[in-house]
């Protein structure tokens, strides 16, 4: 019953999205705009009180230590990051890709042979606890994503444990990542910005800190405690009266 199913819907108190990459569509579709709430996944902060991640070596060659953390295939943007990867100074780079996926295998024959001088460690599917120590030894994460990404577990920590973060400007990423202040962005898909990107960090390294301080200050919002309280405060919100009569034309 089509007529059912709208009254269904239209009857509903309240709509609650992580993002508004989400409901922007919904509202666009039709959903009572003041029914649709933006209220984040929140995130334990507690498990990412450790320091700033731990310092750079010394020297103009130190190596920016860049973490990838998703599954392994070409919608999370694997390949553009080994391409990109490939297009950097390799003695620079080291690179933990952390996470399993169909092509493990084949990302890391290629990376040695497009990028041999970069030294990466490919760790596989790694329990929490050790996904929370790889990001303290890190400079930066990247998620190079080409589908659209709603809210990424991988951004929210690693903001919590202050790393600036390199993403793509796709789905609610940039709700996450603003440019020059929290990491850089970049356009989705494309290889070349993001070697840029990376190549920045490399060249101006102290806006690590700087980017990954403003991280951590950005994402103290989306803590467990805040996500509880925004629900608390809509369930206790006077709610809305349902719609006194609906038509439907079907055709």
């Amino acid at each position: 019953d089509f007529s059912g199913a709208i009254m269904n819907i239209l009857v509903v108190t309240g709509f609650i999205l992580p993002s508004h990459y989400l409901a922007n569509p919904y509202r666009a579709a039709g959903l009572p705009t003041d029914r649709v709430h933006v209220i984040p996944n929140g995130i334990d902060l507690q498990r990412f009180s450790h320091p700033a991640p731990a310092p750079r070596s010394a020297g103009t060659e130190a190596r920016l230590r860049i973490l990838f953390i998703g599954y392994m295939g070409p919608h999370k943007g694997v390949p553009q990051l080994l391409e990109a990867l490939a297009r950097l100074p390799g003695r620079r780079l080291q690179v933990d890709f952390v996470g399993a996926g169909h092509a493990l295998s084949d990302y890391r024959r290629a990376l040695a042979a497009s990028a041999p001088a970069v030294s990466a460690k490919f760790w596989g599917r790694l329990p929490n606890a050790d996904v929370a120590h790889r990001l303290a030894q890190a400079d930066v994460l990247v998620l190079p994503s080409v589908c659209p990404e709603n809210q990424p577990v991988s951004i929210t920590e690693a903001m919590a444990c202050g790393l600036p973060v390199v993403a793509s400007r796709i789905g609610g990423i940039p709700e996450l990542v603003e440019h020059q202040v929290t990491g850089l962005l970049a356009t989705a898909g494309d290889a070349a910005a993001l070697a840029a990107c990376l190549q920045h960090y490399l060249d101006h390294p102290a806006q690590l800190a700087a980017h990954g301080a403003a991280a951590r200050a950005r994402i103290q919002a989306f803590a467990l405690s805040a996500q509880v309280d925004q629900l608390e405060a809509l369930f206790a919100a006077p709610v809305p009266p349902p719609p006194a009569a609906l038509a439907v034309a079907c055709h």
